[in-house]
């Protein structure tokens, strides 16, 4: 069950400029989140040289403001404070400033060596979001922006009572985007959530019941 809160800015008059409902990046979205088997060593390749080229402008052409949502996901969506965020996809570290203002550590993941070269605000870790070098029930929380879902490798990691943030930063128009529905569909029984949006974006915060 998702419970949804009032959103508690109202969006600009106009969107970026995109449509990610088209993009392949949404293709393989879904793929990940539901087979499993697609996430082949070749794809892993072919993400990895997509944004290792695209790296060094990410900066200037995707807009600064991008994870300001990132907050309010937190502290509306019930997130204690403290403890170990895995924040996965973590790309340039737009979200990670966030997380080192609610958790006690945070660890960046991201399968793009150019990208993570970018981020200095916190411990970096080059690694396959679908293999993650890390302990079962390592983790309090893991963060997905913007970012593919695994759903057996992210219940691996977290703890018994650990949670799942899910945020788009243009909401359904952002090309890597899951709904609310699928999220549940696709780590199965026994989550439930708090959803809502600030300004262009959608976050869900998933609970284990």
């Amino acid at each position: 069950m998702i419970t949804y809160l009032p959103a508690t800015t109202a969006p600009p008059v106009e969107l970026p400029e995109m449509d990610g409902s088209s993009h392949p990046m949404r293709a393989v979205t879904q793929e990940a989140a539901f087979q499993a088997k697609s996430w082949t060593s070749q794809r892993a390749k072919e993400v990895t040289d997509f944004f290792d080229e695209i790296a060094p402008n990410w900066n200037e052409r995707i807009p600064a403001g991008e994870m300001a949502g990132i907050p309010d996901a937190l502290e509306r969506g019930q997130v204690e404070r403290g403890g170990l965020c895995l924040e996965i996809g973590a790309g340039t570290g737009r979200a990670t400033v966030h997380l080192l203002k609610w958790f006690s550590q945070v660890i960046a993941v991201d399968i793009s060596m150019e990208m993570l070269k970018q981020l200095d605000a916190a411990p970096r870790l080059m690694a396959d979001g679908a293999q993650l070098p890390c302990a079962d029930e390592a983790a309090d929380a893991v963060l997905l922006a913007n970012m593919f879902l695994f759903p057996a490798e992210v219940k691996r990691v977290l703890k018994p009572q650990g949670l799942v943030i899910w945020y788009n930063s243009i909401g359904e128009h952002t090309p890597i985007h899951l709904t609310d529905k699928q999220l549940l569909e696709a780590l199965g029984d026994g989550w439930h959530g708090i959803a809502s949006k600030w300004s262009h974006a959608t976050w869900c915060v998933l609970h284990r019941q």
